[in-house]
């Protein structure tokens, strides 16, 4: 019974979810820079959007201009400040999750998670699984084994309301101890 009803939801929320990824896939260009636009009008009373005039950027090419090319290095005195307790750097607020990872160029990296990155991929999860569940069958899915992987893991502060996660997998909301 779990698996006619859970597998009916999954195939009505799957529907209705790839008619828009197909309505993306179609005008893609459009649609990631609109995304950009979002981010960088979120993102124009920061500090680094400041210095960057985002609030004059209206395109791709703009933005293309305004903003070189940078490496971790570039990022890594404004990142240490809001680790720090400092807001409004390079994303409106106060990252509360960093993930320390490691890199060929500049060594151990702690790269800020926000909560809009969260939520993102937490999206991208579900529409994975929605993929899945139309190719491997809705009952199957509802009903059947799952493996998740995911990067629960203890998380240490660092710095005033900051915390980090040992590896680059963070999620939030997991029982410590995980």
């Amino acid at each position: 019974m779990i698996e006619r009803v859970g597998g009916a939801a999954l195939r009505v929320y799957a529907a209705h979810r790839r008619r828009a990824l197909e309505g993306i896939s179609r005008d893609a260009g459009r649609v990631q820079e609109a995304a950009l636009l979002d981010l960088v009008n979120a993102a124009r009373e920061t500090a680094f959007g400041r210095s960057h005039r985002f609030e004059q950027i209206r395109s791709v090419a703009d933005y293309q201009t305004r903003t070189p090319l940078g490496d971790y290095l570039r990022f890594q005195p404004l990142w240490t400040r809001a680790i720090n307790g400092e807001r409004d750097l390079t994303w409106p607020g106060r990252p509360r999750y960093w993930v320390k990872t490691s890199g060929t160029t500049a060594g151990d990296k702690m790269i800020p998670v926000t909560s809009e990155a969260f939520r993102s991929h937490r999206k991208g999860g579900w529409d994975a699984l929605l993929i899945a569940a139309e190719r491997a069958g809705f009952e199957s899915i509802a009903g059947g084994p799952l493996l998740f992987l995911g990067g629960c893991t203890s998380l240490k502060p660092i710095g005033p309301s900051a915390s980090r996660a040992r590896t680059s997998g963070s999620s939030r909301g997991c029982p410590r101890g995980s």
